[in-house]
């Protein structure tokens, strides 16, 4: 192997190294994010696996895969996404019988309806990606996560809402206090909603401050 290449397979051991140690820096819950995310929502393994439509034992085997760090990437991925949408059914599903589906019509805002789940599935990754090399701070990743999931709109309504639940959700997945949201009903016209979604227009436009500040007002 000639010096100028192992100085190369050095530097790149060396970065693969720095991904591994910022693994430590990261609270993982103790018994994983399918448990913790579930006992937040407080709900059984059959409830759970009714949403998403498997078996109880197959969400005890993940959650007990996931504790013994053998489960694989790509179940992580799938659940998360199906979490997400079993969320928007259980918000909603008094209201809309489509409630929990994703959106199948254009709309002057959002992702095109056949590029959703890509796009959900890329912000999954973003999320996991900030979280092990330490991106951003808490709360900026849960700010980052709720503006591009607002930005892919992914069902007809109730996407606010979902949104902000879900943000919540991931963020005391993370150990830190839910946001408060400008302490007003964002549902209704009025002063907070207008600050809401000013906020969202500066974070589109890479400027989070207005919105991280927000949110914890």
């Amino acid at each position: 192997m000639n010096k100028k290449y192992k100085k190369l397979r050095l530097r790149q051991l060396d970065s693969q190294f720095k991904k591994i140690q910022n693994l430590k820096e990261i609270q993982i819950p103790a018994k994983g994010w399918i448990w913790e995310i579930r006992n937040a929502l407080g709900m059984s393994h059959s409830q759970l696996a009714k949403r998403l439509k498997v078996s109880a034992p197959a969400i005890a085997n993940s959650e007990r895969s996931e504790a013994e760090s053998t489960i694989k990437i790509s179940t992580l991925k799938k659940t998360a996404e199906n979490f997400l949408l079993g969320i928007h059914k259980d918000m909603f599903g008094k209201t809309w019988k489509w409630a929990g589906q994703i959106r199948k019509s254009e709309k002057n805002i959002g992702s095109a309806p056949e590029r959703i789940r890509e796009h959900l599935k890329i912000l999954i990754d973003d999320v996991k990606f900030w979280l092990i090399n330490t991106t951003y701070s808490k709360d900026e990743t849960c700010v980052r996560f709720h503006r591009r999931i607002v930005g892919i709109h992914l069902f007809p309504n109730g996407n606010g809402r979902h949104a902000r639940f879900v943000t919540d959700l991931l963020a005391e997945s993370l150990g830190i206090q839910p946001f408060t949201w400008g302490s007003k009903d964002l549902y209704n016209p009025g002063e907070a909603r207008t600050q809401y979604i000013n906020a969202l227009k500066e974070a589109d436009k890479n400027n989070y401050e207005p919105l991280l500040k927000f949110v914890r007002t």
